[in-house]
């Protein structure tokens, strides 16, 4: 059986996405060192490992840097939404029911990444 170590991904600008997640998700900078690469930013962030790294010079990078999005589940959906408007979030899809019992929003960090805010109805 597998657990999950960590995420990695690579940003033109490490230091300001890692920012990002601890000024507006309230993760936690763990450690940053220099690798062939550049910088790299270890945070936690939900109980998980994220590797924010300085994206090889010359590498053709996709949109968001290979990741399409990150999701954050919370069962506080109006008043994160409120807290991220107040930390200066930049959102990409305003607050909005996606299906019965399911919110979603979407907000940028540095180098287009996208983080999904998501409510979930429980099940009885």
């Amino acid at each position: 059986m597998f657990t999950l170590d960590h995420l990695h991904c690579w940003n033109r600008e490490p230091e300001a996405a890692a920012q990002a997640y601890v000024d507006m998700f309230g993760a936690e900078r763990l450690s940053s060192s220099i690798t062939a690469n550049g910088l790299r930013v270890v945070i936690r962030l939900a109980g998980q490992l994220i590797y924010v790294e300085q994206a090889p010079e010359g590498e053709t990078e996709p949109d968001r840097n290979g990741l399409e999005h990150l999701a954050l589940a919370t069962d506080t959906f109006d008043t994160d939404i409120d807290d991220l408007r107040r930390k200066g979030a930049r959102f990409l899809v305003e607050p909005k029911q996606a299906r019965p019992g399911v919110r979603i929003a979407f907000v940028e960090v540095p180098d287009r990444g996208r983080v999904e805010i998501v409510e979930q109805a429980r099940l009885a």
